[in-house]
């Protein structure tokens, strides 16, 4: 799919979900984020929080375009193999087995900041 990042600070992260389940208000899924400043991370958030998979804390990544600018994102969750591309490079992997099915999404959001503007489009989901 196709990300842009359209208004508001660049202090955020957005991207795709997957094995997404439970309730809106104790939600549990696997997150690909990437940021307005070129970084990524693959995670989970369960009962116990946020856990970042890939790596402490988002990583600087080379291939995601900083600023106001499209990317085109690809998340696999292929058994417990989690796998995120970035412009048709491979960013990172992670394996996770802790959460085996569920529903897929897309998120933005921000840190300190109170609001930011995203735009996806060309989503295409595959079954592995």
């Amino acid at each position: 799919m196709d990300a842009t990042k359209v208004d508001g600070d660049l202090d955020d992260d957005f991207g795709i979900l997957c094995r997404y389940s439970g309730e809106p208000f104790a939600p549990h899924y696997s997150f690909f984020y990437i940021s307005s400043d070129g970084y990524a991370v693959i995670g989970r958030k369960d009962q116990s929080g946020s856990t970042y998979l890939y790596s402490e804390q988002m990583q600087p990544t080379g291939v995601i375009i900083p600023s106001y600018a499209t990317n085109h994102l690809r998340a696999d969750c292929i058994g417990s193999t989690l796998t995120l591309y970035g412009n048709g490079q491979m960013v990172a992997v992670a394996t996770d087995s802790s959460l085996a099915s569920g529903d897929v999404g897309l998120v933005g959001g921000t840190f300190d900041i109170p609001s930011s503007t995203f735009e996806f489009d060309n989503f295409v989901l595959y079954q592995p």
